[in-house]
């Protein structure tokens, strides 16, 4: 069965006289990013899906260098800020031969997404997941159908990681 992992972006910089699409991360950011990237990294990933924001490039080539066997990016400036509806829809039409997928983006889209695949699940993790989706946090599914189907009749919640849960 496929899993998707929907990894917000770490920590960024505020925008002081940059467009916020440029706010690259701050030094927690990029410590955040290597406790997740050595959390996540024997996850065997086929692909990954990269908002073209400064700070989800930063934060995907921070996990990349960790993951053992890094999968191809899409870095896609669709996926920024896109919203929920859109991204769901750039998740149906993944390929189906792709066993697991990572997305990098923004909130509120990554917990949108999490909140709607997780369902009528009221488990305390869905709850955390409802109250707070911090910077660099990852929420994995294990989708049940193939990607066209993806929705909370056919997705498992796994795991939610924190940074603040991680050695570091």
């Amino acid at each position: 069965m496929p899993t998707l992992t929907l990894l917000r972006h770490a920590k960024a910089a505020a925008a002081l006289g940059q467009r916020d699409i440029e706010r690259p991360l701050t030094d927690r950011g990029r410590s955040d990013a290597a406790r997740m990237g050595a959390a996540l990294s024997a996850h065997p990933y086929d692909l990954a899906l990269v908002s073209a924001a400064k700070r989800s490039t930063e934060t995907w080539e921070i996990i990349r260098a960790s993951l053992v066997h890094p999968p191809p990016a899409d870095i896609d400036r669709d996926l920024y800020l896109c919203g929920a509806r859109m991204l769901t829809a750039r998740l149906r039409i993944l390929p189906q031969t792709a066993n697991a997928a990572l997305v990098i983006g923004h909130n509120p889209d990554m917990q949108e997404v999490a909140l709607w695949l997780a369902g009528a699940d009221e488990t305390r993790v869905v709850r955390d997941i409802r109250d707070k989706y911090p910077t660099c946090a990852a929420a994995t599914f294990t989708i049940t159908r193939g990607w066209d189907q993806i929705g909370p009749k056919n997705a498992k919640l796994e795991q939610f990681l924190i940074p603040a849960d991680l050695d570091g």
